[in-house]
C-alpha cells in the first residue's frame, strides 16, 4: 500500500516527504505542540490524514486521538469490512482549543488597546502601577508583542489579517521609537478595528 502511494505521488510529480505540504507517505507528523510525533499512513496538505485499517477506528482510538485534532481523518478499510469512512476533527478538542484561543485574543484586543494611547498618554493608574511613563510604555509594547506571538501561532484560517498585524506592529513600534506617536496610535487603531477577537 505505501509502495503503491509512493510510486502514485512519484508519477504525479508530487514530493513525497515529511516537508511536503501536498502528500506524505508514512513520514513522521509532530503531534501539536507536545513535542512528540506519530506516524501516520499518508497526509494530505498538512491536515487531512488517511489510515489505512482492517478494524474500526473512531476518537477513542489512540491514533486518532492524536492526529484528529484540526482536520479530518479518512479510515480506509476494505470494502467488505464497510468501506472507507471519515471522521471529522474531534469536536472536545476543537472546543479546547477555541477556548484557548478566545481567551488570548481577549488579552491581545486589550493590550492592542492600551496601546493607542502608546507612548505618553496613558491614564494615571497604569503610570502609578508601572513607576513613570516611559516604563509604562515598555510593559505595554512588550505586552503587546508577548500576546501577539501566543495569538499568532493559534491562528489557522485569518491568515491574511495575520500579516497585516504584523506589519502594522513593526510600522506602530517604529513610529514610536522615532517620535511619531501619531502614526504609531493610527497602526494600533487599525489592528484594534480588525475586530481582533473573531479571528480563527
Amino acid at each position: 500500500m505505501r509502495d503503491a502511494l509512493r510510486d502514485f505521488a512519484k508519477v504525479e510529480g508530487m514530493p513525497d516527504g515529511g516537508p511536503s505540504n501536498l502528500m506524505a507517505v508514512n513520514r513522521r507528523l509532530q503531534l501539536g505542540d507536545t513535542g512528540k510525533y506519530g506516524v501516520p499512513d499518508n497526509r494530505l496538505r498538512h491536515k487531512f490524514v488517511l489510515e489505512t485499517s482492517l478494524t474500526m477506528k473512531g476518537w477513542h482510538t489512540p491514533q486518532i486521538r492524536a492526529w484528529n485534532n484540526d482536520g479530518p481523518s479518512l479510515i480506509v478499510r476494505p470494502t467488505k469490512l464497510g468501506g472507507a469512512y471519515a471522521l471529522p476533527p474531534n469536536p472536545r478538542k476543537l472546543a479546547r482549543k477555541m477556548s484557548a484561543l478566545s481567551e488570548k485574543l481577549m488579552n491581545f484586543a486589550g493590550s492592542v488597546s492600551a496601546a493607542t494611547d502608546a507612548p505618553d498618554a496613558y491614564p494615571d493608574f497604569r503610570v502609578e502601577l508601572s513607576g513613570d511613563m516611559e516604563t509604562a510604555y515598555q510593559i505595554n509594547r512588550q505586552t503587546v508583542l508577548d500576546d501577539w506571538a501566543e495569538v499568532r501561532r493559534l491562528i489557522k484560517r485569518d491568515l491574511d489579517k495575520v500579516a497585516i498585524i504584523d506589519e502594522c506592529l513593526g510600522i506602530a513600534f517604529s513610529a514610536f521609537d522615532a517620535g511619531n506617536k501619531d502614526l504609531g496610535r493610527a497602526k494600533m487603531f487599525e489592528i484594534y478595528n480588525l475586530g481582533l477577537r473573531k479571528l480563527r
